[in-house]
């Protein structure tokens, strides 16, 4: 007997938490909420653009997101910057030293 799986979730066990999004964090012709005002006192997040009361979790979250994702990219770019640095050097046929390439 062959069991056939018509959903990539029904080869999960029945203990996974699948979790999904409600609505897609990005929508044409919408607000993104790109400016936001938070109030420390109230604990209340608003858009600047379009005056809807944002969730200040959902906020700390996109945020922490941008953030992560920044990082990344910086490291990323380090390391380039690095393997670079590294090429640009190389071995002297004179004397046997590592020089810097003149570009």
């Amino acid at each position: 007997m062959t069991v056939t799986h018509d959903h990539p979730d029904d080869v999960l066990p029945p203990n996974v938490i699948r979790l999904s999004e409600a609505r897609p964090a990005w929508t044409a012709g919408r607000c993104q909420h790109v400016r936001v005002e938070v109030d420390a006192v109230l604990a209340e997040c608003a858009c600047l653009d379009c005056g809807a009361k944002l969730n200040p979790i959902g906020v700390l979250v996109r945020y922490a997101s941008q953030e992560s994702r920044m990082s990344r990219q910086i490291a990323e770019k380090r390391a380039l910057d690095e393997r670079l640095a590294a090429r640009l050097r190389c071995k002297c046929q004179h004397c046997g030293l590592m020089t810097r390439v003149n570009a």
